[in-house]
């Protein structure tokens, strides 16, 4: 068999358990359990939860022993996949997504890169949390490809300072065409400057729209700066 991090198959099921339990008992707290909600609950407790690899069926007998290793790993997938849920419930409603990309018929298109990035406070180099981004095109907030990616974007503290944009395809009428589209990010805080910052994202026009994520195809900007209003000489480290 190959290498296998086994504890997806823990968190995968653990999240199927609790979202089962949490439904039979009503939803009172009306949390989301779309299949988008779940694969973020998913990913949201991988990211915190150590691998486990196995390259034999010896390495899942293993596992499988009820050690206190495993017991551990169960209480902690538990507790991270409720604070998932609440956490994922509480994006969805904070950023409904009111600008997806258009309907595109069989027509060439621009795949626009990912676009990722930082915002830093420019006097302690610290991650910004709580700042509203908008992604604009000619003036435009930009739609996004689908729904699980958000325009405005919301810098959070699970994920300081970082933010990702996937622009929606832009239909055209050939292919082979090369197009320069000219992008701003505007960053707002309370207490803080506001910030644009105006780049360019190249892209060749194709005969079908990309439909998964690849760090091959996207661009990332140097890191950028927001600095609170009056200056630094008023700015208390």
């Amino acid at each position: 068999m190959k290498f296998h991090n086994i504890n997806e198959d823990v968190v995968i099921s653990k999240v199927d358990e609790i979202f089962e339990f949490i439904q039979k008992q009503g939803n009172p707290e009306h949390f989301c359990f779309s299949e988008q909600c779940r694969l973020d609950t998913i990913c949201y407790v991988l990211n915190r939860v150590e691998p486990h690899y196995i390259v034999s069926s010896s390495g899942v007998a293993r596992f499988g022993l009820d050690t206190t290793e495993r017991r551990q790993l169960k209480i902690d997938v538990t507790a991270l996949v409720y604070d998932a849920i609440k956490k994922v419930t509480q994006n969805t409603r904070s950023f409904p997504m009111a600008y997806l990309g258009p309907a595109l018929e069989d027509s060439p298109v621009f795949n626009i890169p990912t676009i990722l990035g930082k915002f830093l406070n420019g006097v302690n180099f610290a991650p910004m949390v709580d700042a509203k981004l908008e992604l604009r095109l000619d003036g435009k907030l930009t739609p996004m490809i689908d729904e699980r990616w958000q325009n405005p974007y919301k810098l959070v503290s699970d994920n300081p300072g970082i933010f990702s944009f996937w622009p929606s395809p832009v239909p055209t009428e050939a292919l082979g065409i090369r197009q320069v589209f000219k992008f701003v990010i505007s960053a707002e805080k309370e207490g803080f400057e506001t910030v644009h910052h105006f780049f360019e994202a190249e892209a060749m026009s194709e005969a079908q729209r990309h439909s998964a994520f690849s760090m091959d195809r996207s661009i990332s900007l140097y890191d950028l700066y927001m600095f609170p209003v009056g200056g630094e000489d008023d700015f208390q480290v």
